[in-house]
């Protein structure tokens, strides 16, 4: 529902990612925010996809998390708070899962500006 109101309003996205991996599969990333140059180090891949959910293990600044989404409406979005100092809508990094086909999961990286990022090599 929030990406909604956010596309209504025509709102600047700094990052609008749509990934597609196959199991195990990472996608490395640097999230800055270009405000105050501050970087943070995003790791994510997904290991198990069973009765329609996808079970995502993400690496963020360091921490590890692990969550399962679904394609339906009300369980497909992750928010991940990026800078919690200077925490406002606009420090908000959701991971949005999209569709899963022949064994590939779409996933939909989105924040706001002044939120950007830049692909890591492994």
């Amino acid at each position: 529902m929030f990406l909604v109101f956010l596309k209504a309003f025509g709102l600047d996205y700094g990052i609008d990612k749509t990934l597609e991996l196959k199991k195990d599969e990472a996608f490395r990333a640097v999230i800055k925010d270009t405000s105050n140059e501050q970087t943070k180090e995003i790791t994510l891949y997904w290991t198990l996809y069973a009765n329609k959910g996808l079970v995502i293990n993400m690496r963020f600044n360091h921490f590890p998390y692990q969550f399962i989404l679904y394609t339906d409406h009300a369980r497909n979005t992750y928010n991940l708070k990026v800078f919690e100092k200077n925490f406002s809508s606009d420090s908000v990094l959701s991971l949005v899962f999209k569709d899963f086909k022949e064994d590939k999961a779409t996933l939909r990286l989105l924040a706001l500006m002044p939120l950007v990022f830049s692909p890591k090599e492994p």
